[in-house]
């Protein structure tokens, strides 16, 4: 190959989940190839833009029409020789653009975080058995086909995509910076119970409130983040809500402060997913509370890291955290999630392309 042209949604300067993932991949890239950075986030390469997630169902799927033409286009302009790495979500432009590179016989790895259209079927905004259902599953499994190489992050996200009978699949977990993530001595004061990241639809906040009303009044519950459903947070006098915080600040709240929680709807999508939220708390070696059941919470349950629960279970979850303050001892730190080696697991997985 030449060179590699590597795609992600927003810079890897952002504190967005796509730019801090894409941030170590390619920093590890360049250490043995040539590397061109492409992002339509802010400041980016593109006319269109990433939309937002506060954007309209309506408006988002035209901005990623449009984004997937232009990137599509453009990057037919660039030599056969190079290798195309496209970073997913967004769904419909990295659809688009790799049917496009599918077509003109350009070589390419999806790199897949969220798994779309399992994602739609899930939020009840299309039926899998429907025409357009049916259509998007098509074309899916063209783009997937097409592909040399396809990464993806969970172990149930991987079984999905082979469902499609694709056998060139890649499991490469997301991770934390071990430079920034790591035991912290001087905790907050108050005991502190953690959540963090995007306030999107997949979360369960409804739960997160049900949990911080039933705590005892000196633990906190501190949240940071925003989204769609941050009107919640807002002014709720049991949860001190931070908003956005720029991504270099988390880290240290993250280790100050006592119990990590992660708490995101039934279903499975999130029976599959393995949040970035709990690989940081690891690296922090915070106690962890989850939900729903699923590959992450087995996991921390079998590792002796954290607790899962299904969603209906309030009570034991406030029972857990008490537990936790009133035994409060760190989990040990586990290294072998870090984004450095992730990254290299990366390189080595493209490397005989």
């Amino acid at each position: 190959m030449n060179k590699i042209i590597y795609f992600t949604p927003h810079s890897t300067n952002s504190s967005d989940a796509s730019g801090i993932r894409a941030r170590y991949i390619i920093t590890a890239l360049k250490e043995k190839f040539l590397v061109d950075e492409l992002h339509a986030g802010p400041g980016g390469n593109f006319f269109f833009k990433v939309p937002s997630n506060k954007s309209s169902l309506v408006k988002r799927l035209i901005g990623e029409v449009l984004l997937g033409f232009e990137l599509g286009s453009r990057f037919l302009y660039q030599g056969k020789e190079n290798l195309f790495v496209l970073s997913s979500p967004p769904f419909v432009s990295i659809l688009i653009c790799s049917l496009f590179l599918r077509l003109f016989k350009r070589k390419y790895i999806l790199d897949i975080r969220d798994i779309y259209p399992e994602v739609y079927f899930h939020l009840g905004l299309i039926s899998s058995e429907s025409i357009l259902g049916k259509v998007l599953k098509f074309l899916v499994k063209k783009s997937y086909e097409g592909a040399h190489k396809i990464v993806t992050v969970t172990k149930g996200l991987k079984s999905i995509i082979e469902s499609y009978g694709i056998k060139n699949v890649g499991l490469i977990y997301n991770g934390y910076d071990k430079d920034v993530f790591y035991l912290e001595e001087n905790k907050y004061e108050e005991f502190t119970v953690l959540f963090h990241g995007n306030l999107a639809k997949m979360q369960n906040i409804d739960a997160l409130l049900q949990v911080a009303e039933s705590l005892q009044s000196d633990i906190k519950v501190l949240v940071v983040g925003d989204g769609p459903q941050a009107d919640k947070l807002i002014n709720n006098k049991r949860i001190e809500y931070l908003g956005r915080v720029p991504y270099e600040k988390i880290p240290e709240i993250v280790r100050k402060s006592h119990v990590g929680i992660s708490l995101r709807h039934n279903g499975v999508i999130n029976e599959t997913a393995f949040p970035v939220k709990i690989f940081e708390y690891m690296g922090a070696c915070l106690p962890i509370i989850s939900t729903p059941l699923s590959e992450a919470g087995r996991f921390l349950e079998e590792n002796k890291l954290g607790y899962q629960f299904g969603n209906h279970e309030i009570n034991k979850i406030v029972e857990k955290i008490h537990f936790i303050r009133n035994n409060y001892k760190a989990n040990p730190y586990v290294d072998q999630f870090s984004r450095q080696l992730q990254a290299q697991n990366f390189v080595k997985y493209i490397s005989d392309i």
